[in-house]
């Protein structure tokens, strides 16, 4: 399907494509660039993706929340797989905007301050960590001794 992304409303856009392909629940979807870094498309940024292939995909608070379930209350391999994703998609500030209100940066803090992350899971949690850091939504003031001597 062609769209004319620019000249309509991004909810509009999502809400024609769930149509044609029977989707319900269009409000639960986003449309996010594929290539290069995985950007969810939003107004602000909409301007920016001439000749850029987009998919349609669960929305960044659909995805947040999974994540963090995930990492809250799933087994060891759901976990890591989870924080893999976080790790992933945390570089889009609307993907880390929607973890950080979920208290996310605030749930990994504590996860590493335990001291129970080990190998791959540790690693996967701190680059994650750094991610949602780099957009500046969280001040640096949270860390404790405990998680930078970790």
């Amino acid at each position: 399907m062609y769209f004319a992304i620019q000249d309509k409303p991004l909810v509009k856009i999502i809400k024609e494509l769930c149509d044609g392909w029977n989707i319900a629940d269009p409000d639960q979807y986003a449309l996010q660039q594929t290539e290069g870094e995985l950007v969810y498309i939003t107004e602000k940024n909409r301007h920016d993706i001439n000749g850029k292939i987009l998919t349609l995909t669960i929305s960044p608070g659909k995805a947040a929340q999974e994540v963090f379930e995930k990492i809250s209350v799933g087994k060891m391999e759901e976990k890591k797989d989870a924080l893999k994703r976080l790790a992933k998609h945390s570089s889009d500030v609307t993907f880390a905007g929607e973890f950080i209100s979920r208290k996310g940066v605030e749930m990994l803090v504590e996860r590493v301050e335990k001291g129970t992350e080990t190998g791959e899971v540790l690693a996967f949690s701190l680059k994650a960590f750094l991610e949602l850091m780099d957009h500046g939504i969280v001040s640096w003031d949270i860390l404790s001794s405990t998680f930078v001597k970790r």
